[in-house]
């Protein structure tokens, strides 16, 4: 460097001197107070470096254009002087940044208009988060945090509002895996406008999606297809290819149990239940209702209810149960009001005429009567006047055979189990059960002596 001039001691250094280089570029130095600024720029001003405020640690940069910038040891505050500061405009470079050795850890991409963090990866989203975790972390004393928020207007114009409408999805989480060569679509969680947006309201639906590995319901193989749908009323729809509708599992063991299932077919809906090793199902199909039990001794219970219905419906029939001096009975009525009870055969309004006899009962109460036919004695006369005998008996194997006494006892016994169960549950398992009620041993009916 020559014809370099110093402007007092520590005051810095001043040099008109051209130094040539590869672009045919002039450096100027000049101190305008001998240590508050410094100015670098080409012979024709068309680049510039503005140095100002050297002071400790701090250097502080007012820039019109910077083509390169040397290492500093110290802290870089870049601030402009006026307008806003921009890297690499028109330039058509990408911009790098390192983690302070050799590692990219953020690139903008000019030519892919996107931005990669964590790798020198070309990026293929706007966003490109290679190799690592987005987390929103929020330090505050208080109930509230950060939120990652999906907006959508139908305005093409940034910043500008067009209501949106019915079946618009406002925002997509996708969940991609590689099939060997691209990126396909597995599943998805969305949100969807439900119905007519207005001011102040944008009814919605939640839509949760994957993608099927089968052709049954006529998808295609990739297709990504809606399967859980809460809409605008909370009310949730299971989609699904099969007869499996939804399954309830629930942790007995150390691995979940199957508690229960709910299935869909051509008739209608079955509900599949297994507890305590016990399955059994229940079928509400287009014309009936049937029951299996394929591990248990129990059958089809009713119990009664909190009151005797005292209307008839139309088009059907009422099969409920009701408790008769402390005996649960089977009855039904019929759409014209007739109450017939089921069992056991009732004899309450003439007399049994055999510990084995069997009635037919029933009353009206529109007409005001009720009707009591020993049907067994009914029987008996018919045999007497025909001489045939219609009515056969047996005595039962003495295995067959059940002492009244001893099982009143165990139905004590059973509904003890199930209050110490109902005890012994959680608030959660129990969920509106009832308290079971301890069952009263009955004596055995007179009849039955």
């Amino acid at each position: 460097m020559s014809n370099t001039k110093i402007f007092g001691a520590n005051h810095g250094i001043a040099t008109s001197n051209a130094i040539p280089d590869n672009n045919s570029t002039a450096l100027d130095i000049e101190s305008t107070d001998g240590r508050d600024f410094i100015t670098v720029d080409t012979t024709d001003g068309s680049e510039k470096v503005e140095i100002g405020k050297i002071a400790g640690n701090l250097v502080s940069l007012g820039v019109s254009t910077i083509t390169g910038i040397p290492d500093v040891s110290s802290d870089v505050n870049i601030k402009p002087s006026g307008g806003d500061l921009k890297i690499s405009e028109g330039s058509g470079r990408d911009v790098y940044i390192y983690n302070g050795g050799s590692t990219v850890i953020a690139k903008v991409d000019a030519s892919e208009l996107g931005v990669t963090i964590g790798a020198n990866a070309v990026p293929v989203h706007t966003l490109h988060l290679q190799d690592g975790d987005i987390g929103l972390v929020t330090n505050s004393a208080d109930a509230v945090a950060k939120s990652l928020v999906f907006t959508k207007s139908r305005n093409a114009t940034d910043g500008s509002h067009t209501v949106v409408q019915d079946n618009d999805v406002l925002g997509e989480i996708n969940f991609q895996g590689s099939d060997g060569n691209s990126f396909e679509t597995a599943g998805s969680i969305k949100c969807r406008v439900d119905g007519t947006p207005a001011d102040g309201k944008i009814p919605s639906e939640l839509v949760l999606s994957n993608s099927p590995n089968t052709t049954t319901g006529g998808h295609t193989l990739g297709d990504v297809v809606d399967r859980l749908i809460i809409d605008d009323l909370g009310q949730s729809g299971f989609i699904t290819d099969t007869a499996e509708l939804q399954n309830f599992k629930r942790y007995l063991s150390a691995t979940p149990t199957s508690y229960g299932a709910l299935r869909t077919d051509t008739n209608g809906i079955t509900m599949n239940i297994t507890k305590n090793g016990n399955f059994s199902n229940f079928s509400f199909q287009m014309n009936f209702v049937q029951r299996y039990n394929f591990t248990s001794d129990k059958g089809f219970e009713i119990y009664n209810g909190h009151s005797v219905p005292s209307a008839s419906v139309t088009d059907g029939v009422i099969l409920y149960a009701e408790d008769v001096s402390s005996s649960s009975e089977l009855k039904v009525r019929d759409e014209a009001g007739n109450i017939t009870t089921l069992s056991p055969h009732n004899f309450s309004v003439t007399e049994r005429s055999d510990p084995m006899a069997w009635s037919h009962y029933g009353k009206n109460p529109f007409i005001g009567k009720e009707i009591n036919v020993d049907m067994m004695a009914v029987v008996k006369a018919v045999e007497q006047l025909s001489g045939q005998s219609f009515i056969q008996e047996r005595d039962l194997d003495p295995s067959e055979c059940r002492d009244w006494d001893t099982e009143e006892q165990a139905r004590v016994a059973r509904s003890q189990a199930a209050i110490d169960e109902w005890e012994n549950e959680t608030p959660e398992e129990r969920g509106e059960k009832p308290r079971p009620e301890l069952y009263v041993a009955q004596p055995k009916p007179d009849w039955m002596s």
